[in-house]
């Protein structure tokens, strides 16, 4: 089984499970453990876990809504084409030709980055981040168990043995 974050590596954050396997509703006979787990859970490091099947291979959602959006996308990095818009636009401002200029803009959109790649986030942000968010963003916490059909037989022959002893 081929996954993209390698299992041995990365580990499932413990208070991610604390609602699942009833530790917080069994904590609220203690209002102070109560406290302590539902400050841990909402401070979770990793997202809400969640089954994956092997077989299963959801569409990939980006490419869907690209195909339905007709209109021009900005570029993700500046090259020497955007110099020259600049420069019409900074002339029209300049000649008090507001609508001139925010057509342009609108035909030839300005570019969002100075990279050329839509995943970065520079280190001062997510330096600025909660823990809980730069340990998502670094991948150090996994949310996603995944399921194992081929195990069934072999608990299920356990069981029958556990019950016969």
């Amino acid at each position: 089984m081929n996954h993209s974050i390698d299992q041995a590596t990365v580990s499932i954050d413990p208070s991610s499970g604390f609602e699942l396997n009833g530790k917080l509703s069994n904590a609220t006979k203690n209002a102070r453990l109560f406290s302590l787990y539902l400050a841990m859970q909402q401070t979770a490091l990793a997202d809400t876990i969640g089954i994956e099947s092997p077989t299963a291979s959801a569409p990939d959602v980006e490419t869907q809504l690209r195909s339905l959006n007709f209109y021009r996308h900005p570029a993700l990095s500046a090259d020497d084409s955007h110099w020259d818009t600049l420069n019409r636009v900074s002339q029209a401002f300049s000649q008090h030709q507001f609508a001139d200029a925010r057509l342009h803009l609108a035909m030839h959109p300005m570019p969002l980055a100075q990279v050329d790649n839509a995943q970065k986030i520079s280190d001062d942000i997510v330096n600025n981040c909660p823990l809980g968010a730069q340990k998502r963003l670094s991948k150090q916490y996994s949310s996603t168990l995944y399921e194992d059909n081929t195990l069934m037989e072999e608990v299920i022959l356990n069981a029958k043995q556990a019950v016969a002893a």
